[in-house]
């Protein structure tokens, strides 16, 4: 299982703070979240924040992400359209020339056609696209689950994410079973599974029946309900 630190921050001065607490930390991927901030509204300001990260991390993979309000995103005046043409540009613009985000995540719900003619983008530019599906007012079923993850491999996804509302571990096992029937059918599926909240925390720590590939590790704030310390995950992938 790999760690994916988690950086949500509203200005330079304060994303620089946080990426101090990278220091002696051991972790695979670094996730820029865009939506938190404060001047996410156009993809220049967005690529500016994105190589300064890039400079900081070294040879870290990073990963943006830029949610709406709907999508669990911080800014309450992020919507859809607005996303997709902020986005539409940062991609433009890396395509000009100079460096850009390692991996691009894309919400589902956007829609095939936006998911598309932004994954041909991020395609074109070499970078990886994970394709996510949140659920926030419960759990997917078996064939929910089972469907979504077919479906975001089969629109070229190099990653395939499922984060949704747990109550109760039970809530797991339905889009467990919903993954391990598709990946029997396709098994280039390469799944993240995330139960968010107190009783999914199973969901994120490793052990031999977690069948996701990545965890997620908050950088001093939390950007999704049950999200663990980014430190204390740390410790946990690497004991012994």
């Amino acid at each position: 299982m790999k760690l994916v630190v988690c950086l949500s921050a509203r200005n330079r001065e304060e994303a620089m703070a946080r990426l101090n607490l990278l220091e002696g930390l051991t972790y695979d991927f670094l996730e820029f979240r865009a939506d938190a901030w404060d001047r996410a509204w156009t993809g220049e300001s967005l690529l500016t924040i994105v190589r300064t990260i890039k400079r900081r991390i070294g040879p870290h993979p990073l990963i943006l992400t830029l949610r709406t309000a709907r999508e669990g995103g911080e800014d309450s005046g992020m919507d859809e359209k607005k996303k997709a043409v902020i986005l539409h540009d940062l991609l433009e613009a890396c395509l000009e020339g100079g460096p850009g985000p390692d991996l691009v995540d894309l919400e589902w719900s956007m829609g095939r056609e936006e998911v598309k003619n932004l994954g041909d983008l991020v395609r074109t530019k070499r970078m990886g696209l994970i394709l996510s599906a949140h659920r926030f007012d419960g759990p997917y079923s078996a064939r929910e689950a089972e469907d979504l993850y077919l479906d975001m491999v089969e629109a070229g996804s190099d990653y395939q994410k499922l984060a949704f509302r747990v109550d109760r571990s039970e809530d797991l096992e339905g889009p467990s079973q919903g993954l391990a029937r598709a990946m029997d059918r396709r098994p280039d599926i390469r799944p993240i599974l995330v139960g968010m909240g107190e009783a999914g925390r199973a969901s994120r720590l490793p052990g031999p029946t977690n069948p996701s590939l990545w965890t997620f590790g908050c950088l001093g704030k939390k950007t999704a309900p049950g999200q663990i310390e980014a430190e204390a995950v740390s410790r946990l992938l690497n004991k012994n």
